[in-house]
């Protein structure tokens, strides 16, 4: 897997080099949700708040937490 990789889970999510159990998640509508994990990676643990949009087509999930966005797209 890439360094874009993301799986979000029910209730944990892993990232390329981290991972770890999401805290608390806020869904607004059916294409937005924000989330609190406590990941771990690279020999450090914490806390990180996470601000995601899915497309209309839902072939691409943005992380809007950074200004550019960071998009990925759904793989088949």
């Amino acid at each position: 897997m890439g360094e874009g990789r993301l799986e979000i889970r029910a209730n944990k999510i892993i990232f390329y080099e981290s991972s770890g159990p999401i805290k608390a998640i806020v869904i607004r509508g059916r294409n937005e949700l924000a989330l609190i994990a406590e990941l771990s990676g690279e020999g450090e643990t914490y806390l990180t708040v996470r601000h995601f949009q899915l497309s209309k087509d839902q072939k691409e999930l943005s992380d809007v937490t950074s200004h550019p966005p960071f998009v990925r797209r759904r793989c088949p």
